[in-house]
């Protein structure tokens, strides 16, 4: 990643920050956030996130402690009520 210029470095983030968006869009929480489910798709040319299989309905997420460290929230340390805030800490991390 050193390799890398600020562009390049942005445009990563950027693409990452528009497919949580389109997540969150879908009126749900991502959940398991972290880099290891972040991949390069080379026929769209862009990043994107992976793993969809803890997405929970915004509505009605359930409040089980999941997730990878260090990329968990802390209102899902709490136990708390996840939210779409939960994912952007995540994405932060």
């Amino acid at each position: 990643m050193n390799s890398l210029n600020w562009v390049q470095k942005f445009k990563i983030l950027l693409d990452i920050a528009e497919s949580l968006g389109s997540v969150h869009n879908n009126k749900l929480i991502h959940g398991d956030l972290h880099s290891e489910i972040i991949g390069y798709s080379t026929s769209r040319e862009i990043w994107l996130i992976g793993d969809l299989r803890f997405c929970r309905p915004i509505d009605n997420p359930l409040n089980k402690n999941f997730g990878t460290m260090p990329y968990v929230s802390p209102e899902m340390l709490k136990q708390e009520r996840m939210t779409t805030s939960s994912d952007i800490y995540s994405f932060a991390m």
